[in-house]
C-alpha cells in the first residue's frame, strides 16, 4: 500500500529545502528581503506572490528564506522580494510568474508523493553537511540526529 501524502507534508519538506539551499554549514542564512544572517530556526519559507496559491506553493524561484519580521509582520516584504527577484531574473521572467499564479492548479495524490520524495531526498543529502544542528528548528535537529548518525554510520561500514 503507497504512503498517502498531504500538501502539508511536502510543504515541510519543502521549506525546510528552502532554507537548507541558501544555508552555509553553520547553518546560518540570509533572509532574502532584509539580508540580515539567522539560523535556520529562526527563518521561515517566504513566498514573493502572496496567498500560496497552488501554482506557485512548490515553486523554488519564488520562495526563499525570511525572518520572521518580514515574512509575517511586513506580510512577505512584496515589493522588496519581487524587485530582487526581478534584478536576478528579469521584468518579462517576473510577468510569466505572476501570470503562472493566477492559474488553477490541482495536485494529485501522485504530484504529491513525487514532490515529497524530491524534497525529502534533497534534504536527506543537505542537512547532514549542517556542522551546528543548533542552528536548526528543533523538529529537524531531531531529524538531523537520527538521520545523520545513521548516515555515518553507514558509511563508516561502507
Amino acid at each position: 500500500m503507497r504512503r498517502k501524502v498531504s500538501k502539508q507534508n511536502v510543504w515541510d519538506w519543502f521549506s525546510i529545502y528552502i532554507r537548507l539551499k541558501y544555508s552555509d554549514e553553520q547553518g546560518y542564512a540570509h533572509c532574502y528581503t532584509c539580508g540580515k544572517k539567522l539560523p535556520l530556526k529562526e527563518l521561515q519559507a517566504g513566498h514573493c506572490i502572496a496567498g500560496r496559491t497552488n501554482a506557485v506553493l512548490f515553486d523554488e524561484e519564488l520562495v526563499r528564506p525570511q525572518c520572521e519580521r518580514c515574512n509575517v509582520w511586513h506580510y512577505g516584504e512584496p515589493i522588496t522580494f519581487k524587485d530582487k527577484l526581478v534584478q536576478e531574473y528579469g521584468e518579462e521572467w517576473w510577468e510569466r510568474k505572476v501570470a503562472e499564479s493566477r492559474k488553477s492548479v490541482k495536485y494529485t495524490q501522485d504530484d504529491l508523493l513525487r514532490l515529497y520524495e524530491k524534497y525529502k531526498k534533497a534534504v536527506d543529502e543537505m542537512i547532514c553537511k549542517i556542522k551546528n544542528p543548533n542552528n536548526l528548528p528543533s523538529r529537524w535537529k531531531d531529524y538531523y540526529e537520527r538521520h545523520c548518525k545513521s548516515a555515518t554510520r553507514c558509511s563508516e561500514r561502507g
